[in-house]
């Protein structure tokens, strides 16, 4: 991106003709992402400029939907790995502070041998409801 410079006013008035593209910057507004429509306008043209030729319109850069699909998809696989990777240390750190709680006998070797991840079963059916509901 481009150095910033002091900020100077230009006025710009489009019209808007697709109700659905002005629903979704309403939108965007409302959720607090942005104080106001020019903002939400202004990030728009900021992505998409350099994307876009001088004279014709077309992308001067095609922007290759499937490699940011694979990406997405990629970046998706190892957020799931990590949240089943971090859901089984937590249940067997839990498990395991629950049997010596208990009074239990406890061992590395258990530990190490995954004898302590089951989750117990409110929390089992938490995470199943949990799971529905996506």
């Amino acid at each position: 991106m481009s150095k910033k410079i002091e900020a100077k006013t230009v006025k710009i008035f489009a019209r808007l003709y697709d109700e659905d593209l002005l629903r979704q910057i309403e939108m965007l507004v409302a959720d607090g992402q942005f104080e106001n429509k020019t903002q939400v306008v202004s990030r728009c043209i900021e992505y998409a400029l350099p994307y876009l030729s001088d004279t014709k319109g077309k992308a001067k850069k095609e922007y290759d939907v499937e490699h940011a699909l694979r990406q997405q998809n990629a970046m998706l696989r190892e957020l799931i790995v990590n949240a089943v990777m971090t859901l089984n240390l937590v249940s067997s750190l839990y498990g395991e502070r629950l049997k010596t709680l208990d009074g239990a006998k406890t061992s590395a070797e258990d530990f190490a041998q995954g004898e302590y991840e089951r989750l117990p079963d409110y929390y089992q059916e938490r995470l199943n409801e949990l799971m529905k509901s996506l």
